[in-house]
């Protein structure tokens, strides 16, 4: 129902808060821009007309509810119609595609489409945007737009290739009722053998398979550790993989349980309070497996150079940043005191007219400074999850975020000060 809504009221372009008139219109591509448009009303509006909340339900935290799902959801239906407008594409054509054909690094270069691919299946509801549909086109999809493309590389590295297990979203139970269901009630299979299945690593076709099944994260470790220690313990169990599951070992394993966390099976077995580490590790002997030291997060190291080249960059923002505030005053009140000789009739001399000061200076956030500092992809620095050696990535600074705090944008700014001044001198003037 919301990504239907979400499609219906779909503002195309529009012009955004702040911008002189006839100025760039901004492609809506997220929830901001539908509330900014406006279109967010009109759909939350649409949606209480067929839906009703309990009476003990307060309305102001059910539309907050609501508004959360749409900012989800937003970016979601972009991602999905341009698969269903390259399934309808490919179908009149008598042939039927996939999802891993058309988008992913597994995509088939045969189905690729043009700008006019798309056109000739822009769907009913976006024919009164169709120059926005184009952009949206050449933008997001094919990415024509090298800012899109450079920030859509940088998530891409961001990502890591440590892959996914073949869990994906599912916890645990889940999993487990899942397996079972497609096994079958003949066959016997034990927790830890679903839990061992559920971490292996999602196989990327487009690679050469591994010889040894990989496993995602540091579960091959864990599950190495907690075998010697429960064939130590228990020397009557020839297969721990396949026997129920030991806490005790699990805890003595883990060498405890480091925020309250057992280091695999966290959620699959309950934790009893009496099963502490102290306890355990008190009643080993000197034939016991050595117990794992406890993994610390890496603290990066401290670089002074670097934190007073990030001061002199933030102290170097500020004054552009105020300098560009005095500029864009002078202006608005040019503009202003023009306007005002205009209504009254008086002649004044104003002087020459200040030049627009143009966009406000941008200040990087720290990661992205780092990034561009030590010349590597921002995000890529302490994640365990990423290997070195790829390829670098140019970081995109891009303008002001479209999440920036209210009255800090330019847009903002103006606004407040045309109103606030435009009033005094009025009011001075007797307009």
């Amino acid at each position: 129902m919301i990504g239907a809504l979400l499609r219906k009221f779909w503002p195309g372009k529009y012009y955004p808060l702040g911008t002189v008139p006839a100025g760039e219109k901004k492609l809506a591509t997220t929830w901001t821009d539908y509330e900014s448009a406006p279109g967010g009303e009109a759909v939350m509006r649409k949606f209480w007309c067929f839906y009703r909340v309990a009476p003990e339900v307060e309305e102001t935290a059910a539309n907050r509810t609501l508004r959360a799902t749409c900012e989800r959801l937003t970016p979601q239906v972009w991602y999905n119609q341009r698969i269903t407008s390259a399934d309808h594409f490919w179908a009149q054509r008598g042939e039927r595609v996939q999802k891993p054909d058309i988008v992913g690094k597994n995509a088939k270069v045969e189905y690729e489409m043009t700008v006019e691919n798309y056109m000739s299946v822009i769907p009913d509801w976006a024919e009164p945007h169709a120059e926005a549909w184009e952009e949206m086109v050449r933008t997001r999809w094919l990415k024509m737009d090298e800012d899109f493309a450079a920030v859509a590389r940088r998530n891409a590295e961001n990502r890591g290739d440590g892959g996914t297990h073949c869990g994906g979203n599912l916890s645990y139970e889940r999993y487990k009722g899942k397996t079972r269901a497609e096994l079958g009630p003949d066959e016997e299979i034990s927790d830890l053998e679903i839990y061992n299945k559920m971490r292996l690593k999602k196989p990327d076709l487009s690679q050469p398979q591994p010889l040894l099944p990989e496993y995602f994260g540091t579960y091959a470790e864990d599950a190495e550790n907690y075998c010697a220690m429960v064939r130590h313990r228990h020397p009557e169990v020839d297969d721990p993989m396949s026997a129920e599951v030991d806490e005790e070992s699990l805890v003595l394993s883990s060498g405890g349980l480091p925020h309250g966390r057992l280091a695999m099976m966290n959620k699959a077995v309950k934790h009893k309070l009496t099963t502490t580490f102290t306890r355990l590790k008190a009643g080993l002997t000197k034939d016991s497996p050595p117990l794992p030291p406890r993994r610390r997060a890496r603290q990066p190291a401290y670089d002074p150079d670097f934190e007073a080249a990030y001061v002199a960059a933030h102290q170097e923002y500020q004054v552009a940043f105020n300098q560009h505030q005095q500029q864009f005053m002078e202006y608005m009140a040019y503009i202003h005191a023009s306007m005002v000789a205009n209504q009254t009739g008086q002649t004044v001399d104003l002087g020459p007219m200040p030049p627009f000061p143009g966009p406000a200076p941008n200040m990087p956030s720290k990661e992205n400074f780092v990034a561009e500092y030590y010349g590597r992809t921002a995000g890529t620095g302490c994640s365990g999850n990423q290997g070195g050696g790829r390829e670098i990535t140019p970081v995109h600074h891009g303008g002001p975020s479209p999440g920036a705090t209210p009255g800090t944008s330019p847009g903002t700014f103006s606004r407040w000060f045309f109103r606030s001044f435009y009033r005094k001198e009025s009011a001075r003037a007797g307009v």
